[in-house]
């Protein structure tokens, strides 16, 4: 148990270390997701979002800043489930001095869906992409909003709106 504490430690320390060279930040950020009503007819109102993802400290992209961002989306309600994971290659842009930006994604999404009206269960790889808005808060906050067309699960459209609050490593 000590010797994985001290490899946990250690990844952390160089793993911060690099980030901090790069120039990059990491983030971590949390909210709400609403999908399309299809969805939310077999399920909740709204679901759980998780992102983390890397965003370099320069302006590398073709419009902004490039980021690497990893996310999570899952709804679950009536005996039905679906979770969405996404890897896209994301860009921001700053539009104001106030810290408003957009900005859009393009990966690809795996999604699991089990659906007891139909007495279905399946997993798939989609490609996909996102549209976002935000606002940096302070220093290291910020609030982000996006729609991600994700495609669809045995006819099924798992597209649908994010919203997150967010924090910069």
């Amino acid at each position: 148990m000590r010797l994985l504490l001290a490899v946990l430690a250690v990844t952390a320390w160089t793993s911060a270390a690099w980030v901090q060279a790069a120039e990059g930040q990491v983030y971590l950020a949390g909210g709400a997701t609403y999908f399309n009503p299809e969805i939310r007819n077999m399920t909740d109102d709204f679901g759980i979002y998780v992102a983390l993802g890397y965003i370099d400290g320069v302006n590398s992209g073709a419009v902004g800043k490039a980021s690497a961002d990893i996310d999570w989306r899952v709804t679950l309600g009536k005996g039905n489930r679906l979770d969405s994971f996404g890897a896209t290659y994301t860009e921001r842009a700053m539009l104001s001095q106030e810290g408003f930006y957009g900005g859009f994604g393009i990966g690809s999404w795996y999604h699991k869906l089990k659906d007891q009206r139909r007495d279905e269960n399946g997993s798939v790889w989609r490609p996909g992409g996102k549209l976002l808005v935000g606002m940096d808060l302070r220093k290291d906050f910020f609030i982000e909003v996006a729609y991600c067309y994700t495609g669809k699960i045995r006819g099924v459209n798992t597209s649908g709106f994010t919203g997150a609050l967010g924090i910069h490593f």
